[in-house]
């Protein structure tokens, strides 16, 4: 959840303020986390350059996508701006 909010926080917003939309549930054995924003969106399908051994930034979808069972993108959405869903499948 930290690095989907600090992608928010770092790109969809380059000309100021915007919102910043979260929710969470948990049911049938697996936890559910949205966040969405209304900021500029971006191309899911490009791929993601690969960040430096020295690198601060550059790792967020990878994190994403090594800890949660499935994590599903859509950029730009109907309203524009990015949501990304992200699965846990929680043990017994």
């Amino acid at each position: 959840v930290d690095e989907a909010c600090a992608n928010v926080v770092r790109h969809a917003f380059p000309g100021g303020a915007g919102r910043i939309r979260l929710a969470a549930e948990v049911a049938g054995g697996q936890a559910a986390v949205r966040v969405a924003d209304d900021g500029v969106g971006f191309d899911p399908s490009a791929p993601l350059p690969a960040p430096g051994p020295f690198a601060v930034t550059g790792r967020g979808l990878r994190i994403m996508r090594a800890l949660m069972t499935s994590v599903e993108l859509e950029s730009p959405t109907p309203s524009g701006g990015t949501r990304v869903v992200m699965r846990r499948t929680l043990p017994r």
